[in-house]
């Protein structure tokens, strides 16, 4: 079975981008045209570029989380297992790979129920492998690994990509242009859409704007620490924000500084769509929600006294999100610090139905990007080589007899 998954299919669980599966008939190469070849930055790094340590410290409460998660899936699979039934001489890793590469549950003999739980303990496991292995060799195989992906102009070259943001400045370079344009187009959007509001019922009081807003909190010393008291912060205002006057469209994105003692600052900068609102109720507001809270910070108008528009607020965040801690500044110590602080985390976040993405297609063609001839792995095959011994450890392969040698 054929899986075609849009051209930017590396971004979407960051940003929220659900991919599309469109089917196509498989096309040979003669077929596509000469491949235009994809290239990407690669920096080399040292072994002590970042404390892998720390990392798997810092890391150690999600991964045995997973465990614990897929050690219950297993249980789980054993009972459906033994309530369902299998199709004889059909093993257990076989019916994985079956159901992964999309062949039918009659033809795999396991039910929805019994496929659903394979692939979840699968992803468990794959968890619980990377959360247990080192990061570097990652970033050093970014843009390696060539992807088959074509258009109606013919086969376009593409790489596979770590998608490690705060890290990786190849991945941050290409993924920042595109969230800014993105921003750009919801901020738009949401101001038109609070501005018609406003005139529809008879436009009065202040017109909606967009305003800028800088938290900060007291430096503990732990990055993760900080990042979940801001967003607790932020979560428990803008709730209390709506109870009093209504929803409202915002956005926001993170933002890691090294600091003079070197521990790391982190920020968060939120862009929103306001009416008149009073200040010193909602810096008290925000001090209730977050108690360790340092800093809180509304931009002032623009150097030139003109209203913020949503090119220049895009322009603004994006700004922080092409930031990471593969500069200079930052040290290996610190570096764990935020990859272990904002794994698993959103880089950007927004309101509901904030984003107005359009579909990536081809500029020539305008057509949608498609994966071809692709050859899919199971996640444990990929991930957890070690697994596959587990399955078929003590087991021999039977002889041309069709008996087991002795």
């Amino acid at each position: 079975m054929n899986r075609y998954l849009p051209h930017n299919s590396d971004v979407g669980a960051s940003s929220g981008i659900v991919a599309r599966l469109t089917r196509s008939r498989r096309r040979a190469p003669s077929e596509l045209g000469s491949p235009r070849v994809a290239t990407s930055v690669r920096r080399p790094r040292s072994p002590d570029w970042i404390d892998e340590h720390h990392r798997r410290e810092k890391l150690t409460p999600v991964r045995v989380e997973w465990e614990a998660r897929a050690t219950r899936l297993n249980h789980e699979v054993v009972t459906c297992r033994a309530r369902v039934g299998a199709l004889a001489g059909l093993d257990e890793l076989h019916s994985e790979t079956d159901y992964r590469r999309g062949r039918g549950f009659a033809e795999s003999g396991h039910s929805l129920e019994m496929a659903g739980l394979l692939r979840r303990r699968a992803y468990a496991v794959a968890r619980v492998a990377r959360l247990s292995a080192d990061i570097t060799p990652r970033l050093d195989g970014c843009g390696i690994e060539p992807i088959p992906i074509a258009c109606a102009c013919g086969l376009v070259g593409a790489v596979k990509t770590c998608r490690q943001w705060w890290l990786c400045g190849a991945c941050r370079g290409k993924r920042s242009p595109q969230l800014g344009q993105d921003i750009r187009r919801g901020l738009d959007a949401a101001l038109s859409a609070e501005v018609k509001r406003w005139g529809d019922n008879g436009g009065r009081g202040q017109k909606p704007q967009l305003i800028l807003l800088t938290f900060s909190t007291k430096h503990t010393g732990d990055i993760s620490a900080d990042q979940t008291a801001l967003a607790e912060g932020w979560r428990k205002l803008y709730k209390r924000l709506n109870e009093d006057d209504g929803k409202f469209p915002y956005v926001g994105v993170w933002e890691v500084t090294k600091g003079r003692d070197g521990l790391g600052h982190v920020h968060m900068h939120i862009a929103c769509v306001w009416r008149y609102r009073e200040w010193k109720r909602i810096r008290a507001q925000w001090e209730r929600a977050c108690p360790s809270s340092m800093h809180f910070d509304i931009k002032p108008p623009r150097r030139d006294r003109k209203a913020s528009t949503a090119g220049s607020i895009g322009n603004y965040l994006g700004k922080y999100i092409s930031k990471g801690v593969d500069v200079d500044g930052f040290t290996p110590y610190l570096r764990a610090e935020v990859s272990a602080a904002f794994y698993n985390q959103r880089s950007v976040i927004s309101s509901a139905h904030f984003w107005r993405r359009e579909p990536k297609c081809c500029a020539t063609c305008h057509c949608r990007y498609r994966l071809v001839e692709i050859e899919r792995l199971p996640i444990v095959e990929r991930i957890a080589p070690f697994a596959i011994e587990l399955y078929f450890h003590g087991i021999e392969p039977p002889s041309n007899g069709g008996t087991n040698e002795t």
